[in-house]
C-alpha cells in the first residue's frame, strides 16, 4: 500500500507578464500565495505550519478503513479491500485496490454474513472533490478488471441488486467519463420470474467512431442464447443537461429487440425516449424482461415510441403484426409499487380469427370444419367418402382422443404472473377474417384485472347476421382459478352458418338464439370444460329446411334420399327447434332436443362428456305422414366435438346409411353452434306449444335411446 499526499491542486496557466521564477509545485505556490497575503494567512509561517499539520493527518489517516465505510455507507451494505491498495491525491484522488468485495444487504437472507453480490479483481475508482460541494458527482474512471457479479431476486420480489430501500425510485448514475469492464462474469437468478442467466460482460471506449462507447453482455438466458450491445456517445464529451445518445440490439432466444434512442439528462436513466422496435416467437416471453403478463400470441412484429418518465413507461404509435393480424396503439405501464399496472388501447385493421387460437392455447381456434352438405349428386369420390364414414358410423368405434385432436386448448394460465400486476385493456378489430361457417366480421372487449381477477366484459362478436355477446370471469387468486362464463347469441340468421353454393340456395333459413351460462375450475379451457356445471341452450323460433332432411328424420329412405342426390331444393316449414343440456361436472346431458317440421317431429337425447370430448347422442323422428320404407332407427351422433361421426344405428342396413351420413353433413355445423344460447328467448308460441306437447315423448325418447344406445354399446 502507498499513499501519494502531493498535487494538491493543479497549477493555474500563469499570467503573459507572470515573472519567469514562478514556483511550480503547489506547496511553493501554497507558501508564496501566504507571505504575498499575510492579512489573510498569518505569514508564511503559518502556512508552513498549515501544510505540515495537512501532511500529518494524511499519514496518520486509516485510509483503507475510511474508504471502506464511506463506500460501505454509500452502497448500504459492506465493502471491503481485500489485497494490495493505492491511493493517488490529488483534488480528483484515484484508489487502485485489488480484490474488491461488495457484500449482500444485512438482511438479505437473514444469514451471517449475507454473502457477496461483486468481486472484483481489480478496481479502479477516480472522482473529482469540486462538485461535491455542489451536491453533484463527477467521476472521471471506473476500471472493473475480471469482476463477478451475482443477481438475485428472490420470490417476493427482493432484489440484491438494489441499493437503497425504496426501490421503486429509477436509477441514476453520476456522471462517468471513463468505463472500463474487462473479462467480467455475471450471473442473474430471478426467481420471481423464473429468469436464470449467466454469460459474460464488457465495455470500452473506441476513439475516431461514431458512438465510440461500446457495452457487451452475452451468455444463455434460460439455457438459450443472449447478446445486448449497446453504442453510445464517448463518456469524455458527457455534458450535464445535454442528452446522451445510444442504440442497443439484444437478441435472447427467438426475442429480439432494437433501440435508439436518447436519455435526457446523463445518466440520469429515469426519463429516456427511444425508438423501439421488438419481434419473436410469442409476446408471453416477454414477461421475463418487462414482469408483465403479455397473453400467448403467434409470431410478431412491432415498433413503437418508448417513453420512460420515472417508473411510468409508455409506448406510443405502436404499430405492427401479430400473426397475420394487424396491431396498433397504446401501452403504458405503471411501476411504482409492486404491482405493475398496465393500461392499453389497441386496435387491429385486420384480424385473422385463427391468431386467437395461440391466445387460448389451442390452435384450432377459428377452424370450423366447412359444411359439406351436398348442394347436387355427389361425385364418385363424394360417394366413396360417405360410404367410407357411414361404416364408421355403424361399426361404433371408439374415438381416441389425443391431446393433438382435442378442440378445447390445454396450455395452463400463468396464475402468478396474474396475481402480481393490474391491468385495464380495451380491444377492437374493425374487420375479422374467419371460416365461411364462422361469420365473425367485428371483435372487440374491454379487459380489467384487479388484484387476481381477470373480468371481459364486455366480449362481444359482431356476425354478418347477429352478435355473440357476454361476459367472462377469472379469479386466479384460488391455486386452482374459477371461471365463469355467460354468452349470448341474438339476432343470428341461420343461412349465414350454412351459406348456399354453387347457385344454389341455403340449406337451412331462420332465426336462431343461443345461451351459454357456465361455471368451472381449472388452469386451461379443457380443465375448466372438464369439471364444468350450467347450462346450454339453443332455440330456432322459425325457419325453413330443405325438405330432403325432414324427410330423412323420418327415415323416408325412397323419398327422402332421392330428393337428396337430385338436389332438389324444396323447402319445408321448421315451426320450432330446440337443444337443451344442462352440465354437471363436465358432462352436457341433453334434456330436450326438438326438432319440428310439417314433414316430421324428432325427439333425442345423450350427452356430451367434455373431458374426453366425446359424443353420445341420438335423435329418433316420428314421420307426421305415412311413409313407404319409413326406418324405424335412431340417427346417433358420436365421434368427438372436433371430428363428430353421423351415422344410424341399424344393425346391417349398411346400404340406408349413407343417408344417414348425408344428413350428418347437416347436422354436425349445427353441433358447433350449440354452446350459444339464451333460454329465456325461448318463449316462441310455436317452440312453447312443442316443448309442452313434447316433454312426455321427450322423457320416453330418452329413456328408449339410453336404451338402444347401452344395448349398442354391449354390442361393440
Amino acid at each position: 500500500m502507498t499513499t501519494e499526499p502531493h498535487d494538491l491542486g493543479e497549477a493555474a496557466p500563469a499570467p503573459e507578464n507572470a515573472p519567469q521564477n514562478t514556483p511550480q509545485n503547489s506547496g511553493e505556490r501554497f507558501r508564496a500565495w501566504g507571505a504575498k497575503h499575510p492579512y489573510k494567512f498569518g505569514g508564511s509561517l503559518f502556512g508552513a505550519v498549515l501544510i505540515f499539520v495537512i501532511v500529518l493527518i494524511i499519514a496518520l489517516t486509516n485510509w483503507k478503513g475510511l474508504i471502506e465505510s464511506t463506500a460501505s455507507h454509500a452502497l448500504g451494505r459492506r465493502v471491503a479491500i481485500n489485497g494490495d491498495w493505492h491511493v493517488h491525491l490529488s483534488f480528483s484522488p484515484t484508489l487502485v485496490a485489488d480484490h474488491v468485495t461488495i457484500d449482500n444487504a444485512s438482511d438479505w437472507q437473514g444469514s451471517n454474513p449475507p454473502g457477496t453480490m461483486a468481486d472484483i479483481g481489480e478496481l479502479t475508482f477516480q472522482i473529482k472533490i469540486w462538485p461535491l460541494f455542489y451536491g453533484r458527482a463527477d467521476i472521471p474512471q471506473i476500471a472493473l478488471a475480471a469482476p463477478k457479479f451475482d443477481f438475485v431476486r428472490r420470490v417476493d420480489g427482493k432484489a440484491n441488486w438494489v441499493l437503497t430501500s425504496d426501490d421503486s425510485k429509477p436509477t441514476r448514475f453520476p456522471l462517468i467519463r471513463s468505463l472500463t469492464i474487462t473479462d467480467g462474469v455475471l450471473n442473474i437468478a430471478d426467481n420471481k420470474r423464473k429468469l436464470v442467466f449467466a454469460g459474460s460482460l464488457n465495455s470500452h471506449e473506441t476513439r475516431g467512431d461514431a458512438q465510440p462507447f461500446f457495452i457487451e453482455g452475452k451468455g444463455a438466458l434460460n439455457k438459450e442464447p443472449f447478446l445486448l450491445q449497446m453504442h453510445g456517445d464517448s463518456l469524455l464529451s458527457v455534458t450535464p443537461g445535454e442528452p446522451y445518445h445510444f442504440s442497443a440490439q439484444m437478441h435472447a432466444g427467438q426475442t429480439s429487440m432494437e433501440a435508439n434512442g436518447e436519455v435526457e439528462q446523463p445518466f440520469d436513466f429515469g426519463v429516456f425516449n427511444t425508438t423501439l422496435k421488438i419481434s419473436g416467437r410469442d409476446l408471453a416471453n416477454l414477461y421475463y424482461f418487462t414482469g408483465v403478463a403479455f397473453p400467448n400470441t403467434p409470431v410478431y412484429n412491432l415498433s413503437g415510441q418508448l417513453h420512460r418518465d420515472g417508473q411510468t413507461y409508455e409506448l406510443k404509435n405502436l404499430s405492427g403484426k401479430v400473426g397475420n393480424s394487424d396491431l396498433s396503439g397504446t401501452f403504458a405501464v405503471d411501476d411504482a409499487t409492486d404491482r405493475p399496472n398496465v393500461t392499453a388501447n389497441l386496435e387491429s385493421k385486420n384480424l385473422d380469427f385463427n391468431d386467437l387460437g395461440a391466445l387460448l392455447g389451442g390452435s384450432r381456434a377459428g377452424k370450423i370444419a366447412p359444411s359439406t352438405t351436398p348442394q347436387t349428386a355427389p361425385s364418385p369420390s363424394a360417394k366413396d367418402e360417405i360410404e367410407k364414414l357411414a361404416k364408421q358410423a355403424v361399426s361404433g368405434k371408439k374415438a381416441n382422443v389425443s391431446s393433438a385432436d382435442r378442440l378445447l386448448p390445454d396450455a395452463p394460465l400463468q396464475v402468478q404472473r396474474v396475481r402480481d400486476m393490474d391491468a385495464t385493456v380495451t380491444y377492437k378489430a374493425d374487420s375479422v377474417k374467419a371460416a365461411d361457417n364462422l361469420p365473425i366480421t367485428e371483435a372487440s372487449l374491454t379487459l380489467n384485472l384487479k388484484d387476481g381477477v381477470i373480468v371481459l366484459d364486455p366480449l362481444s362478436l359482431r356476425l354478418r347476421q347477429g352478435k355473440l355477446a357476454g361476459n367472462v370471469k377469472i379469479d386466479a387468486r384460488p391455486d386452482i382459478p374459477a371461471v365463469e362464463l355467460d354468452m349470448r347469441l341474438t339476432d343470428a340468421k341461420l343461412d349465414q352458418f350454412f351459406p348456399a353454393k354453387d347457385g344454389g340456395e341455403a340449406q337451412l333459413v331462420g332465426s336462431v338464439l343461443a345461451r351459454a351460462k357456465l361455471h368451472g375450475s381449472g388452469l386451461s379451457v379443457h380443465q375448466v370444460a372438464s369439471v364444468a356445471n350450467g347450462n346450454v341452450t339453443l332455440v330456432v323460433p322459425h325457419g325453413e329446411i330443405r325438405k330432403a332432411f325432414a324427410e330423412l328424420l323420418g327415415i323416408n329412405v325412397a323419398n327422402g334420399l332421392g330428393l337428396l342426390w337430385s338436389g332438389d331444393q324444396t323447402k319445408t316449414d321448421m315451426r320450432c327447434a330446440v337443444a337443451d343440456f344442462h352440465a354437471v361436472n363436465g358432462t352436457l346431458t341433453a334434456d330436450n332436443i326438438l326438432l319440428d317440421t310439417d314433414v316430421v317431429t324428432a325427439t333425442g337425447g345423450g350427452d356430451v362428456n367434455l373431458k374426453t370430448e366425446s359424443l353420445n347422442l341420438s335423435l329418433e323422428g316420428h314421420a307426421k305422414k305415412f311413409r313407404i320404407l319409413h326406418l324405424m332407427a335412431p340417427i346417433t351422433v358420436t365421434g368427438t366435438l372436433a371430428h363428430p361421426v353421423v351415422g344410424v344405428n341399424a344393425g346391417k342396413a349398411v346400404t340406408q346409411v349413407g343417408a344417414a351420413v348425408a344428413l350428418g353433413a347437416f347436422l354436425t355445423p349445427l353441433a358447433g353452434i350449440l354452446p350459444f344460447i339464451d333460454p329465456g328467448l325461448a318463449s316462441d308460441p310455436d317452440c312453447a306449444a312443442l316443448l309442452a306437447a313434447a316433454t312426455p315423448k321427450a322423457e320416453v325418447s330418452k329413456s328408449d335411446n339410453s336404451a338402444r344406445l347401452a344395448k349398442t354399446r354391449q354390442s361393440r
